[in-house]
């Protein structure tokens, strides 16, 4: 290319130094009829005729060259290798305007045999930029494939599933522009006019191919059914900078997955889970055997259809087998999702959530991530899928801030937060709390440079009341990496540090209460304790300690001494904590 516009110029020097006037002028070969594939462009003014390219390829660009203004002037084309003027097949006479700019599109069709039949034509963006500004991407997109319908353009960061609308209903022949974009890779839906579903998806790589402060021009190209169309080239999408430079936007045709287990329903340990594409009426079994608190890792899926998960028990044999289904909607390409199931099957079974009514089994989705943004960092995302916990706040310790107001079945938010990667330990707080009830240490430095999300998994208080959540797993905070390694985190104090002085041999009975609240727990090394009672917002309504007695221990509350409501009982000393609830009526 570079030699071919080295000829231009020298051929256009001597016609040039004649005419004061001048415009600027790009032209591209956008004519997928094979007979055309490639051609010569020769350029007639009132003091004679030059070619101006020689074997012209379909899907090249000139980039913009100096031609003449203020005169008639006549593009004409012929078969490759022509010798003369005479030689050119078609030609389009204009008058450019001084100091103008233009984008030249050939398309349409020279023989016959085309569904539909376009003519040959020149297809004339005026007002075009050769530049950008401030770093921004300028960007007109052109129609020009004679065999798709008008279309609708929107354009969506990668991974995500939000669209910028760009377009709509741009017909062949026409173009659109000039949008400014900022410089960062993208992906650019298509849609059949009106149809809220993509048809194709297509990476914009504005940042990669690094075009701040350029001008481009986006242009469809080629058939949709190349078999209606003498075999012509496909369909596709391509961008020509101002320079020349023609890239083929490459075509995305899957989304990614993750899908994580977190229904603490012991009948629900392991699970098959299905793919239903509903758009080809087809169902694939992608994880058998998916235990409790196991990941896939991102996986492709199909992009652009409209899918379901489905969960079968065990062993399942095809889709009849399926027992719970839960719609994803369009997948759209390109876009990064997690998928995480939650609750439980019978809700009868289990105790209710204090703040959410419903705790029956769904999958719940969000846009996932991959990797963070730089390599000493980490992007977090949290869940709350803890059936029987309150309204919690995570946070970093010594942060006044971290994941807020976190309650059952919800993310964090729609984006990921950055946290350096260096260990930190995670404090759990009921919400309005000031001391936490729970800590976790969290090994970021060895996530660096990785995207995570951090599930809270379980239950609270296991068999609480009494005869629910039966063998249920107790509470914990567990990270999905993105390749689907599930990593406990430890616990420095609280809950999960089932210590030999507090653990299983505490007991808090009867459960429901309604005049006294009985506490038994066994004392290996006649530690201090001291017993708290928090409420869902957090405050200690009831604190004693009690002096170290070795063996059985049994403390009684008087229930008018807190009140009614639901309350969580921690138990401390020295060693380590145990928690439980107790509901007061």
């Amino acid at each position: 290319m570079k030699k071919q516009l080295l000829t231009i110029v020298s051929l256009l020097a001597g016609l040039l130094a004649t005419e004061a006037q001048t415009a600027r002028v790009m032209a591209i070969h956008n004519s997928a009829d094979p007979a055309v594939d490639t051609v010569d462009v020769w350029l007639t003014t009132p003091l004679g005729s030059l070619k101006i390219a020689d074997n012209f390829g379909f899907r090249q660009s000139t980039g913009f060259i100096t031609a003449p203004a203020g005169i008639p002037i006549r593009l004409s084309f012929a078969g490759k290798n022509s010798t003369q003027i005479t030689d050119t097949l078609i030609g389009f006479g204009y008058n450019l305007v001084a100091d103008e700019k233009y984008v030249l599109l050939a398309e349409g069709h020279v023989g016959s045999g085309f569904t539909p039949q376009q003519p040959f034509n020149l297809a004339v963006i005026g007002s075009a930029l050769e530049n950008g500004t401030g770093g921004k991407v300028k960007v007109a997109v052109h129609h020009g494939s004679t065999d798709a319908p008008a279309v609708d353009l929107f354009a969506r960061a990668p991974e995500t599933t939000s669209q910028l609308s760009l377009l709509t209903n741009v017909g062949y022949g026409a173009t659109a522009g000039y949008l400014e974009l900022d410089e960062q890779d993208a992906l650019i839906d298509v849609h059949v006019a009106g149809d809220e579903n993509p048809l194709l998806t297509y990476a914009a790589p504005l940042s990669t191919l690094n075009l701040g402060d350029s001008a481009v021009v986006i242009f469809a190209s080629g058939f949709l059914n190349p078999s209606l169309n003498n075999n012509g080239k496909s369909f596709g999408l391509f961008a020509s900078t101002q320079t020349g430079r023609v890239v083929p936007l490459p075509a995305v045709t899957n989304a990614r997955l993750m899908a994580i287990h977190n229904c603490a329903d012991p009948a629900a340990d392991s699970v098959d889970i299905w793919l239903i594409n509903n758009t080809t009426n087809t169902a694939t079994k992608i994880v058998p055997n998916f235990a409790f608190r196991k990941a896939t890792g991102y996986v492709d899926i199909p992009g652009n259809a409209e899918l379901a998960l489905g969960v079968a028990l065990p062993g399942s044999d095809d889709r009849s087998d399926i027992i719970y289904t839960e719609d994803i909607g369009i997948s759209y390409a390109g876009a990064t999702v997690v998928g995480i199931a939650t609750g439980v099957l019978d809700t009868s079974k289990f105790e209710a959530n204090p703040n959410v009514p419903d705790i029956s089994f769904f999958i719940n989705g969000v846009t996932g991530k991959e990797k963070s943004a730089t390599n000493n960092t980490v992007e977090i995302l949290a869940y709350h899928g803890v059936t029987d916990a309150p309204t919690v706040n995570i946070r970093p310790k010594g942060a006044s801030a971290g994941f807020e107001e976190l309650s059952f079945a919800n993310f964090s938010g729609d984006e990921y937060a950055s946290f350096p990667a260096t260990d930190v330990v995670l404090d759990v707080f009921p919400l309005g709390a000031t001391s936490p009830l729970v800590s976790y240490n969290a090994p970021l430095s060895a996530l660096a440079g990785q995207a995570v999300v951090v599930f809270a998994s379980g239950f609270l208080s296991p068999n609480t009341p009494t005869n629910k959540d039966v063998n249920g797993l107790p509470f914990g905070l567990f990270v999905a990496r993105a390749n689907g390694e599930v990593i406990a985190l430890s616990p420095v104090t609280g809950l999960l540090n089932r210590s030999k002085d507090f653990g299983a041999a505490v007991t808090v009975y009867p459960n429901p209460a309604k005049e006294v609240v009985n506490i038994s727990y066994t004392n290996q090394t006649a530690q201090e304790v001291t017993v708290t009672l928090f409420d869902l917002a957090g405050k200690a309504v009831y604190n004693k300690t009690i002096e170290g007695v070795a063996g059985l221990n049994n403390i009684t509350i008087p229930t008018q001494e807190v009140g009614q409501g639901i309350y969580l009982v921690k138990i401390g000393g020295n060693s380590g904590s145990s928690f439980s609830k107790v509901i007061v009526e």
